[in-house]
């Protein structure tokens, strides 16, 4: 046989075991890939009356009785953590800290590893409103690893009226990084949390929509066009992701460090939820009215983002966005605090005493309520319910489940 028709021969035969193929297979052709599900949108522009439990509409009986503990009155931070110019090494017994840090108010406390650090502020000789913000880290065994000064004389022309808060975070076992927020730009310094190195100390040039903390190799905030990833060691940005609509100091930011939740200035009051780790929207959700940028309290446990339209406080899944409590408070922005099964809201009155409210986490079902301690403005929960007037601070106990009979 010549060569040619070999080759014929060869060639029908592979069409042949093509053709098996793609009647096994039913096509030669790669499967169409499904379009990925569209995250979930909520509707809540129009709550009904009955879907709001109102807090401000109280019966006498109502209410529980609770058990208050000796109120203790606490100094300044740098009066806790220092003498005579010294810094002392942890200064308190095992849990009586918690008490300790809620009179005193540093401007931020984090527990990273066996490690502990506070930042509070310190006097700047000569300036009656500025001050520099004083770091000091303790080890495992509670003496004193390292402190750090860092310089805010800079924005000393108008430190009180720009001053937003400051922040503490740890970059996996490798940085401590620290700074404060001002309403034009953001100062941080990043130190190596073995040696207290500073690695990079300067201004970040952007208003921050949330305090910056640590995410994968680097450092998230917002800023007025959408969610930024910065480099520790110089605070180049290294990736960013817009937000959709007008941002700045009128939208509405909040975080639980996996998420960024926002809503813009401007336009319909839409809240979306951006996942960190692919930078892609989670879910959105229209709400009544814009949210009130003054308030907004997560928790990562509880899966739960708080934030308030008009008098009304909307309690969401941070997983989905959908909407698990919404009560009403009036023109109250109140503290909240959370323990493993209960969230608990400080609901403050003109004329009337304070409430402490004690709710199920999970779809926001009143378990108790009672009168706080008179002069309360404050409330928070670690280990115990604690209230705060001034820097006198008191635990709070609910008594036993017998209503008060007014």
């Amino acid at each position: 046989m010549e060569r040619p028709a070999l080759i014929t021969i060869a060639l029908l035969a592979t069409l042949l075991v093509v053709g098996a193929c793609d009647d096994l297979t039913g096509s030669s052709q790669a499967p169409e890939r499904a379009e990925p599900e569209p995250p979930p949108s909520w509707d809540y522009s129009d709550l009904d009356d009955d879907e709001i439990r109102d807090f401000t509409d109280l019966r006498p009986g109502d209410l529980r009785r609770i058990t208050t503990g000796e109120a203790q009155l606490f100094p300044a931070c740098r009066e806790l953590f220092e003498e005579d110019g010294e810094f002392l090494d942890w200064p308190f017994e095992p849990g009586a800290h918690r008490r300790a840090l809620y009179g005193c108010d540093p401007e931020a406390y984090l527990e990273f590893g066996e490690s502990r650090a506070v930042a509070y502020s310190r006097a700047v000789e000569g300036e009656d409103r500025t001050t520099n913000l004083q770091v000091v880290v303790y080890g495992p065994d509670g003496s004193v690893a390292w402190h750090h000064v860092m310089d805010r004389t800079a924005e000393s022309r108008n430190f009180t009226a720009n001053y937003r808060g400051s922040f503490l975070t740890a970059l996996q076992d490798r940085l401590l990084c620290g700074g404060t927020l001002f309403q034009g730009n953001t100062l941080f310094f990043c130190a190596r949390q073995d040696s207290g190195e500073v690695v990079h100390e300067g201004r970040l040039d952007f208003w921050a929509g949330v305090r910056p903390f640590a995410f994968a190799n680097g450092l998230v905030s917002a800023d007025i066009r959408g969610i930024t990833l910065r480099y520790p060691f110089t605070g180049a940005e290294m990736r960013h992701r817009s937000l959709p609509g007008r941002g700045g100091r009128a939208a509405f930011y909040a975080t639980d460090e996996e998420q960024i939740f926002f809503a813009p200035a401007e336009d319909e009051p839409l809240l979306t939820a951006w996942d960190l780790d692919t930078m892609s929207k989670s879910w959105e959700a229209l709400l009544p009215s814009r949210p009130r940028i003054t308030f907004q309290v997560t928790s990562t446990d509880h899966r739960l983002l708080l934030l308030k339209v008009g008098p009304t406080i909307l309690g969401i899944d941070t997983d989905d966005g959908a909407l698990r409590m919404a009560f009403h408070v009036g023109e109250a922005f109140p503290p909240v605090g959370f323990s493993e099964d209960t969230l608990y809201l400080l609901l403050r009155r003109d004329d009337d005493p304070a409430l402490i409210y004690a709710l199920n986490p999970d779809d926001g079902e009143v378990r108790w309520v009672a009168m706080a301690p008179s002069g309360t403005l404050d409330l928070t929960y670690d280990d115990e319910l604690l209230v705060r007037s001034v820097r006198a601070v008191r635990p709070v106990t609910p008594a036993p489940d017998d209503p008060d009979d007014g």
